[in-house]
């Protein structure tokens, strides 16, 4: 592990040497230092370049003011960082067996929104419509085999589409993309197809195609043929918990079965994973920067560091026996979190960065100027051996250095490689929209809200006012029964009374008549 780690460092501090031409005017910043700079003021959103400077200057990494870092910035260029991130990135798969699935290298592609300055507008960013902030789109590229970033590009329009065009030279021959809903047009399609792209897009629920095709409750397929081409690509449906899903694809049906697709589709939740990552403990919702060259460097530092973890993390697992990588992998936002000093240990080899070794051992330095032959020999040649000797001395300490920088670099991964996170299957969060920072907004944001509360207050008083209505139409209806039914009881008594009444005169006269007669 160590050797490789020793490779590795190398190869970085080569790979920064060869722009250090970039910073020569000013020799108190050099592009290591901006690099450095770059990576502890993307770790947290909340950090300022202010706290970045510093912790800089506690480590004595530097005496530069951050006027001085900011003014540096503006001169440098973003292909620069560009150039650097895909450098480590073809160092990764040169140097280490990727991951695949059926010799296939599993890719998945998505944007997310992220909220910039108002000053960008004069970039040709578009501003909202309360013109307080420029809403942009970050469409990102992400390795799902190997956990590990592959592009980031910022767009001015916020068309996926479009942007993801120009990423197709990042997607190789014998790799599969996966996409959702918003990449499932015949003319997309047809492009990748067209560009040798295999993919599997997730399709809409409303396309007429699909109406034969939705009543049926097995796993099917079929072939579908693109408008405006000759080209046929498979239509493919699953269910998985009672949930049904349609795929397009033109990968075989004897490479990839639709049991594989089930399985390729779910990796494609690992760039939503990174995303949320980036936006709640990176700098990846509101960037620190006021201009697009700033952006975009703070843009391809993020790309290095995920690069740079991976490596380490590959660099672990290959010389150490690990979990099941079915059931678990590492917990790479943990180490995202300690990835500053790591790049520190990394990048500064010299006494400054290190308090192992912070002198020359005096006393090898002493016995060996003390064996010195001085009989054959004048000044100027005991001068030149003397500073040999102190050079060899010097190098000796170097190399000290080094060593413990890497022993306490692989000391450190060998840690957070330990952390390890259970891989759960068909996991889903809330997509929380995060508020930009305006107070304008956040009045509009209650006053939509307050609105909203009125409308339910309304619907539940009409409501209310409805059932009482009804409430008073029975009660009505009822008091109306009950005084029909005394009228009835009146008039029945009231027969019954008269007839009783009739009856009782008639036998009355009955009896009088009667009486009258015996008389």
């Amino acid at each position: 592990m160590e050797s490789q780690i020793t490779k590795f460092k190398n190869y970085f501090n080569n790979l920064i040497d060869e722009y250090k031409n970039v910073c020569e005017r000013n020799t108190k910043i050099t592009l290591r230092d901006i690099f450095y700079y770059l990576n502890s003021l993307i770790s947290s959103s909340k950090k300022s370049s202010t706290n970045v400077v510093t912790e800089m200057k506690i480590h004595k990494l530097t005496k530069a003011t951050n006027k001085a870092f900011i003014k540096k910035r503006h001169t440098i260029s973003s292909k620069i960082f560009k150039n650097i991130s895909d450098s480590l990135m073809n160092y990764y798969y040169e140097n280490f067996e990727s991951k695949t699935y059926k010799d296939y290298i599993i890719y998945a592609g998505d944007g997310t929104d992220s909220s910039l300055t108002k000053k960008l507008s004069n970039e040709g960013y578009k501003l909202t419509k309360n013109k307080t902030y420029c809403s942009v789109l970050v469409h990102g590229i992400y390795d799902c085999s190997n956990q590990m970033l592959i592009d980031l590009k910022l767009s001015k329009k916020k068309d996926e589409r479009e942007i993801f065009k120009l990423q197709f030279e990042y997607i190789g021959r014998k790799c599969i993309i996966t996409l959702d809903r918003g990449y499932c047009g015949d003319k997309q399609m047809s492009d990748m197809h067209k560009n040798g792209l295999k993919f599997i897009v997730r399709l809409r629920k409303n396309f007429k195609f699909l109406n034969n095709f939705k009543n049926t409750d097995i796993d099917d397929e079929f072939l579908y043929k693109l408008k405006g081409t000759k080209d046929k690509i498979r239509i493919v449906k699953y269910i998985h918990e009672n949930k049904k899903y349609f795929m397009a694809t033109n990968l075989p049906t004897n490479e990839i079965t639709i049991e594989d697709i089930k399985i390729l589709y779910h990796k494609r939740w690992n760039i939503e994973e990174y995303f949320k990552h980036g936006k709640d403990n990176q700098s990846l919702q509101n960037f620190h920067s006021q201009s697009e060259n700033l952006i975009n460097q703070e843009i391809y530092v993020h790309k290095c560091v995920s690069i740079i973890s991976r490596i380490l993390g590959r660099c672990h697992n290959d010389n150490n026996e690990i979990l099941d990588e079915e059931k678990y992998k590492i917990n790479y936002k943990n180490f995202s979190q300690y990835l500053v000093d790591l790049i520190r240990l990394l990048l500064y080899d010299d006494k400054k960065s290190c308090d192992y070794v912070n002198h020359i051992d005096g006393k090898n330095l002493l016995e060996i100027i003390k064996n010195y032959d001085y009989e054959n020999k004048d000044v100027h040649t005991f001068s030149e051996d003397l500073c040999k000797i102190i050079e060899k001395q010097i190098d000796i300490n170097n190399q000290k250095i080094n060593e413990k920088q890497v022993e306490e670099v692989t000391r450190i991964t060998s840690i957070l490689c330990e952390t390890v996170a259970p891989i759960i299957h068909n996991r889903h969060y809330e997509r929380v929209r995060i508020r930009p920072p305006s107070l304008w907004y956040h009045k509009k944001y209650n006053k939509r809200i307050k609105r909203k509360i009125k409308r339910k207050t309304k619907q539940n008083a009409g409501e209310n006012i409805n059932t009482d209505e009804n409430i008073n139409i029975n009660t009505n209806e009822n008091i109306n029964v009950n005084n029909n039914i005394n009228e009835n009881i009146d008039v029945g008594i009231n027969e019954n009374i008269s007839e009783n009444i009739n009856q009782k005169n008639n036998k009355n006269i009955k009896k009088s008549k009667h009486v009258s007669k015996h008389k």
